[in-house]
């Protein structure tokens, strides 16, 4: 079960630094008159807290103190703020990180979380990486826009409360990363 509590914190630490992160972004992408990314990754940001509730969700549900647990993850905001670069290079970066994150992390988490018979957290962690998709694929979109120098149109986003899945429209029946009805999505405003 150590093994367990050690990803979830892990997870906890790494949904708390992307957050930071894309804030720190959004702030970078108004500086280079860039709103629409701004907006982007301000929405993904606020997507990775819903990820952080349900890591501290999951670790809730093996007995551990979450909120003390996430009081003791310190993140180093200097060392953040020194990874701030241009735009178009901090949605390269954040669609590579995102990319892992699907492709990897919360594959093999939710693999962990199997082996404990936690069926539950199991879950959580396939709604992540499902949701963590989504997020790579919108930095991805808006990539094509600022290498191809075309104009970005803005688009309304939105995301999933149960899973932090962001998308440009709401789907018609069910979330696609997590399969609850539509009806969790929130637009998040400029």
């Amino acid at each position: 079960m150590d093994e367990l509590i050690k990803i979830l914190r892990n997870s906890i630490e790494g949904e708390k630094v992307a957050n930071f992160k894309y804030e720190l972004f959004s702030e970078q992408a108004l500086k280079e008159n860039l709103p629409v990314i701004a907006y982007v990754f301000k929405v993904v940001a606020y997507a990775e807290t819903i990820h952080l509730r349900i890591h501290m969700d999951s670790l809730e549900r093996i007995k551990e103190d979450s909120s003390a647990i996430e009081k003791q993850i310190q993140i180093n905001k200097v060392e953040l703020k020194n990874q701030v670069n241009r735009t178009i290079v901090n949605l390269l970066n954040s669609r590579v990180s995102e990319t892992f994150e699907f492709l990897d992390k919360y594959r093999n988490f939710a693999l962990i979380a199997k082996k404990y018979q936690e069926p539950i957290i199991e879950k959580n962690f396939s709604n992540v990486k499902r949701a963590e998709r989504s997020h790579a694929e919108l930095f991805q979109d808006y990539l094509i826009f600022l290498d191809d120098n075309k104009e970005i149109e803005f688009k309304k986003l939105y995301v999933c409360e149960k899973c932090g899945t962001v998308r440009t429209e709401i789907p018609s029946e069910r979330c696609p990363g997590c399969e609850n009805l539509s009806n969790f999505f929130i637009e998040i405003h400029k």
